[in-house]
């Protein structure tokens, strides 16, 4: 449905998004992850038309998007990071306002208003004026507007950032609810938020493509992070750690736990030297009671390409 190809993009002399390819097909919840200046916001201005490549091309339903961008705006919602209402405007005024800009006809509007009211629960907020909302309401509203013209595809920029529980909790569940009918593009820098929604994730590191796939997919990808080993042996904690920091494989030892018979550690290394270690331990009868490779999750492939993952981008 939508396809991204070869796709450059620079803001000055910084590049944004470099050589970037990716298809997201109809019915899809795609999530895009990255860190810290990855391209992420920028790759959905992109889809949204708000700014055009420099190089390459974005398809959208067969159509070079570039020269049909007026067209297919009509199909699209959405809503950005910073999610800019007119504060002064009532909410019902705004989302009326937000209709007549996407030319829906006159009759048409309080149904359209009636019904995103209700996806979005809006109801007890009609008359009050948007500056006065709560962000979860603010974040609502800005969903409704995304939706009040019926797009079939619908890009999301941070949709829950700054939201307590409760509120995150409240749009996920309508981002679901939306995503049965809907083509959704979501950026976001919340691991679980993805695993929850999306059935494909897109990871971008430094503009560019670095992995792309189901979370259970990615979750089995090899990374340049290293592997973890949990341990947990009959042995004093000194003693285990003493051996285990000799070993030229092993990038860090964590202490887990101890007791007066068992140490438990964690091991940060290059490689899977469970076999290894198990052959040590073996020769020296020391009991082993626990020894397993941790599970990449999602968190490592973010990890593994930059420091501070989590930040917004």
């Amino acid at each position: 449905m939508i396809e991204l190809k070869n796709v450059h993009k620079k803001y000055g002399n910084r590049t944004a998004i470099k050589d970037l390819s990716f298809r997201i097909e109809e019915g899809e919840i795609l999530g895009v992850l990255g860190e810290n200046g990855a391209g992420k916001s920028t790759a959905l201005k992109l889809i949204a038309s708000v700014i055009q490549p420099d190089e390459g091309y974005i398809f959208m339903k067969g159509y070079n998007l570039s020269k049909n961008y007026i067209k297919m705006k009509q199909t699209i919602g959405y809503l950005a990071q910073n999610n800019p209402l007119y504060e002064e405007m009532l909410v019902y005024e705004f989302l009326k306002f937000v209709a007549n800009l996407h030319k829906i006809q006159k009759e048409y509007i309080p149904w359209k208003i009636k019904t995103v009211i209700k996806s979005c629960n809006l109801k007890t907020v009609l008359s009050q004026k948007i500056s006065t909302l709560s962000k979860g309401y603010k974040q609502r509203l800005g969903l409704a507007q995304a939706l009040i013209h019926e797009p079939e595809i619908l890009l999301l920029d941070e949709p829950t950032a700054g939201l307590d529980q409760l509120h995150m909790q409240g749009i996920q569940k309508l981002i679901k609810t939306i995503g049965k009918k809907k083509t959704i593009v979501i950026c976001t820098h919340r691991i679980a938020e993805i695993v929850s929604l999306c059935s494909k994730v897109v990871v971008l590191s430094r503009g560019q493509l670095f992995a792309s796939g189901t979370p259970d997919e990615l979750k089995r990808l090899k990374t340049p992070q290293e592997s973890r080993i949990v341990l947990e042996a009959k042995i004093g904690m000194s003693a285990l750690k003493n051996i285990m920091n000799k070993q030229k494989e092993i990038i860090r030892v964590d202490e887990l736990k101890k007791d007066d018979e068992y140490s438990k550690i964690k091991l940060s290394t290059y490689s899977d030297i469970r076999a290894w270690i198990w052959q040590y331990f073996s020769k020296r009868e020391i009991e082993i009671r626990e020894l397993l490779l941790e599970e990449t999750q999602l968190e490592d492939i973010l990890l593994s390409l930059n420091k501070d993952p989590y930040a917004n981008h």
